[in-house]
């Protein structure tokens, strides 16, 4: 079987080649960091999410739905690709832009890089077609925030619990620029679930031409929700970068895809070496196509024409390539640029694809220019093309691509050649057909309409064809969308929310204390299907004034989208004795602007609540009071105390003044025993009792609700919160996963015939002592497939304290191949798992042998090429260690004699210096060999099989491959304007540097196997 090598992190560096030079970037991997990062409850933070505005005006698009905010100041100077900036515009769509965000070119984002058009230089957060049907819901939230102090400043923003306009889970996305060194991050922190709405965000970042793109470490797009955050750092000093022929920034160490080729026909590629760092960058010799090529052959046709180059400075060269074998199908060489680059000394080009006959055609459609599209090949080869909301009437042309990839004539085999259909709630048309058949390698377009009639749009475009791969014969498009047509706005002002108080209307305050501002929220919604504008300068004025103060506390957003809503909250001062005022909202509702409230009623001399557990200990208007010592099961009984610090007669209001709600982890619920009066004097008291029973342990809570005569603190909210203790079993498995009371512990690697041990950890995480019971707490119950039974050793300890642990381990030897089970038990005194139950599932395999062989513990796959790098001097031998391990079941046998060897050198001798100590290596054992090799000047190369009895790699065999150098020491040009060198010695003999190769990433034609 196939082994997976060891991969060091690879760090992209990503630059576009057009335009004047600016800064690149480097761009990595980074850990997610959650809660350190999140605004909610930050001190500083500055809550946004009600300042949103439409992209344009009349755009027909609510600020929820297409929003952004303007000129944000990032609190210093940030430097993006060489430019300053002190703000930032920010957009309810999930990126950050240096430029002015509108509808034209922000409303869909494009999920190709480099686009000259706009939208450009953003900063492409975490970027979907996020909106909601009115206001975000109360957990969607949009902070900012600069913390720290300069020079190190960092500007936070924060998208939290963010949802797509097509649904799917929560996002909560974090970007961060950092003063001085400019970089940037962002950390995508899971949500409700772990998928995303429409199957896809978009992350990377593009200068202001939009010459220069750069995805996140993980691409443009991401289908599934990322399980790391990602960092730019601006780079200094020589950088390589190295174009395809279409522009297309290639990786170093990753794919050029041919796709198919035909067998025994050369290709040519010419590629682009650009510098994008600041300082020059110097080629080292020719570029190289190294030893080692899988089933092709290939030749450097043109070096470099600059071997010294400037920064912004570009060369070519070109290179053919020559598949030798359409039976062996996959093919891939590799050439070598040697460089200054720092981190890319070695950039390697793997230049790969599928050897087939010269008749196959191969049929491609990439996303057209522009759009939001994602790929599908396991639902048939669609391309899902989600454009959105469109206006309702208006036609939209989009043109596709079809790309024949393969050396053979694609025949398009449908009639008509593209077909629409479905459109529900649009018209779809084909308004350009391609031509009948498309040339090997080869390409041509179609172009199709949308008009939005209203409402889902759903539909579908086939592109029948004789590509002889089943799915992409039937390759089809997906379109799914909305089409909406804005009337008009209608206000409506509620309060409390939910109850409307018609304009023209009273809002009665009743009897309120003297001297005292009282707060009042109102909720203005619309029920429209325009946007509602509130026009108002303040948006909330006051009229009439008669014997109060009246005031605007917190505006309301000026602009509510169609069926959402906005608060806003007024304070008025009554004097004593009758008062009146009238609020007025001015609007664009076309019947009722202005807005008008006549707010009444009459002052008095003030009470004052104030509440306290124990009696001296105040507890303030929506605080929390924490009950400590209780138990799981055993009822707790509180107190409280209400006092009336005021001047005026405290009224405990309604029949039952004190309720409760929300009971977290309680039997029974709340039960209250009210106060014994319901009017305090001033300077007087009463008291009011709650009983309640944990029902289990760990956190209980509830909230208690005192309703009074008080002016600004008539509901007095207290939330009640707790953590009851009991005993509580956690059994985990070997690997230290929790298994569930009932459950299964299934798991893979067991052999028949060999005897294996299992150990699992008994963990106390309640709050009270565990009692494993019984003279054997651990018992087995009915076996399966076994051999001999089952041997327990029995936990080390009784009695675990809470936190505290102890294990048992079970020894079994599964009869036969196949299933096996084994039923267990531990009894203890945990009130709802005892006993504690769990069956153990395998499934035994037949004893085999498995090969891997490493060197320097990085392994090395069968028929791959070892590259142990150019720390060689000419004639000066040099001793390569390898070993083999067994990673089966049953002993390894080194068929051949001698068990090493090794062929086919090339600038050097070699010889197997050391064979294996013996022809057999047990399960789970390894031996050595060793290898020693006299290079000649330049590259060498040479073969090592090792025949063994691996049922599916019994001739293991690689290639090694290295550079040495032609003498000791610094200094001296070599050919190809090489410069000096020199090689470390320990002890008089030189050290071999060796360098891990990242693995080659191969990936097969879509879907082939």
């Amino acid at each position: 079987m196939a082994k997976a090598l060891a991969v060091p992190a690879v760090v992209l560096a990503l630059c576009a080649l057009a335009g004047e030079l600016a800064a690149c970037y480097g761009t990595v991997i980074i850990t997610k960091e959650n809660a350190t990062l999140d605004l909610t409850s930050s001190a500083g933070a500055v809550d946004r999410t009600s300042q949103f505005v439409p992209f344009a005006s009349g755009s027909g698009y609510s600020a929820w739905d297409e929003g952004k905010l303007d000129d944000v100041p990032i609190g210093f100077t940030f430097s993006f690709f060489g430019q300053n900036y002190t703000t930032v515009d920010i957009s309810a769509n999930g990126f950050l832009s240096f430029e002015n965000i509108d509808i034209a070119t922000h409303a869909l984002m494009p999920n190709v890089a480099a686009l000259a058009q706009r939208p450009n230089n953003f900063i492409m957060c975490a970027a979907n077609d996020y909106g909601f049907t009115g206001a975000p819901p109360a957990a969607a939230r949009l902070y900012t925030q600069t913390l720290g102090t300069a020079p190190n400043r960092e500007f936070r923003v924060q998208w939290k619990n963010w949802v797509a306009i097509v649904e799917g889970d929560p996002v909560n996305v974090i970007c961060r620029l950092f003063e001085g060194t400019n970089i940037i991050e962002v950390h995508p922190i899971v949500g409700s679930g772990g998928t995303l709405g429409n199957g896809r965000i978009i992350a990377g970042i593009e200068d202001a031409g939009g010459t220069r793109a750069i995805p996140s470490p993980e691409g443009w797009t991401q289908g599934q929700y990322p399980a790391s955050a990602w960092r730019w750092t601006p780079k200094t000093g020589p950088e390589i970068e190295v174009y395809r022929g279409d522009g297309v920034n290639m990786t170093n160490n990753l794919q050029h895809d041919m796709e198919d080729r035909a067998a025994g026909v050369s290709f040519t590629n010419t590629y682009t070496i650009a510098n994008a760092g600041d300082s020059n960058l110097v080629l080292s010799g020719n570029v190289q196509f190294l030893a080692g090529a899988v089933n092709c052959t290939g030749q450097v046709l043109t070096q470099p024409a600059l071997t010294t180059l400037a920064p912004g400075d570009i060369t070519t060269f070109t290179v053919q390539v020559t598949p030798t074998s359409a039976a062996a199908g996959f093919f891939l060489g590799t050439f070598r640029i040697q460089s200054n680059d720092s981190s890319e000394a070695n950039f390697n080009i793997l230049v790969g694809g599928n050897a087939v006959a010269s008749t196959v055609p191969d049929v491609h459609i990439p996303p057209a220019p522009g759009i939001v599209l994602t790929y599908d090949a396991l639902a048939g080869g669609r391309l899902f093309h989600e454009f959105g909301r469109l206006v309702t009437g208006q036609t939209y042309l989009f043109t596709y691509t079809i790309l024949n990839t393969g050396p053979g004539t694609l025949n398009l085999t449908g009639t008509p050649r593209v077909s629409a259909g479905g459109g529900s709630a649009a018209n779809i048309t084909v308004t350009q057909q391609p031509p009948a058949s498309i040339a090997g390698h080869g390409s041509a377009t179609f172009t199709i309409s949308v008009t939005p009639l209203g409402g889902s749009v759903f539909g579908s475009i086939g592109v029948p064809n004789d590509d002889p791969t089943g799915y992409e014969a039937n390759w089809g498009i997906i379109f799914v969308g909305y089409g909406d047509t804005p009337v008009s706005a209608e206000i409506d002002i509620q309060r409390p929310a939910g109850t409307s108080i018609a304009s023209g209307g009273t809002d009665a305050f009743g009897s309120v204390a003297a001297g005292q501002a009282l707060q009042r929220t109102y909720t203005v919604t619309n029920t429209g299907t325009a946007g509602l504008s509130l026009t108002g300068t303040p948006p909330v004025q006051f009229l009439s004034i008669n014997n109060c103060t009246p005031a605007l506390v917190t505006a309301p957003a000026l602009f509510v989208a169609n069926g959402g809503q906005t608060t806003f909250t007024v304070s008025v001062t009554p004097g004593t004795g009758s008062f009146a005022c009238r609020m007025v909202v001015f609007n664009n509702d076309t019947n009722e602007n202005p807005y008008t409230i006549n707010l009444t009623g009459t002052g008095t001399a003030p009470p004052e609540i104030d509440i306290q557990r124990p009696s001296g200990t105040s507890i303030a208007d929506g605080g929390t009071d924490t009950v400590t010592g209780a138990l799981a099961g055993t009822p707790v009984v509180l107190t409280y105390t209400i006092l009336n610090t005021g001047a005026g007669t405290l009224a405990l209001t309604g029949p039952n003044p004190v309720s409760a709600s929300n009971p977290v982890n309680l039997s029974g619920g709340v039960n209250i025993t009210q106060p014994g009066t319901l009017n305090v004097a001033p300077s007087g008291f009463t008291t009011f009792t709650v009983t309640f029973t944990p029902a289990a342990s760990g956190t209980f809570s509830f909230d208690l609700l005192v309703q009074s005569n008080d002016s600004d603190e008539a509901d007095y909210d207290i939330h009640v919160t707790g953590a009851a203790s009991e005993a509580d079993i956690d059994v985990r498995n070997p690997g230290g996963t929790s298994l569930t009371n009932g459950g299964n512990d299934s798991y893979s690697g067991s052999a028949a015939g060999i005897t294996e041990g299992r150990t699992y950890t008994i963990h106390s995480v309640g709050g009270a002592t565990l009692n494993l019971t019984g003279a054997s707490p651990v018992s087995v119950g009915a076996t399966s497939n076994l051999s001999g039974g089952v041997t327990v050793t029995q936990p080390g300890s009784g009695v675990l304290a809470p936190g505290a642990s102890t294990t048992f381990q079970l020894q079994f030897t599964p009869a036969a191949p196949g299933a096996f089970s084994i039923q267990v038990s531990v009894a203890s005194d945990d009130p709802n798992e005892n006993p504690f139950s769990f069956t153990i599932l395998g499934n035994a395999a037949t004893p085999a042998p498995e090969i891997a062989i490493s060197r320097g513990g990085t392994g090395i796959a069968d028929m791959s090429v070892d590259f142990v790098g150019s720390a060689f001097n000419a004639a000066v031998p040099a001793t390569l260690t390898y070993t083999i391990q067994n990673l089966g079941t049953a002993p390894l046998n080194l068929t051949a004699s001698p068990a090493v060897q090794v062929s086919g050198a090339f600038g050097c001798t070699v010889q197997v210096l050391a064979q294996p100590g013996s022809a057999a290596i047990g399960a789970g054992s390894l031996d050595t060999f060793e290898i020693r090799v006299v290079p000649g000047g330049g590259g060498f190369s040479f073969s090592v099989s090792v025949p063994n009895d691996d049922a599916d790699e019994g001739s293991f065999t690689f290639s090694v491959s290295g550079t040495a150098a032609a003498a000791f020491g610094g200094g001296g040009g070599g050919g190809g304007g090489g410069g000096g060198g020199c090689v470390a010695a320990i002890s008089g003999a030189p050290v071999l540097a060796l360098a891990a190769l990242p693995l080659w990433l191969v990936r097969r034609r879509r879907m082939r196997e």
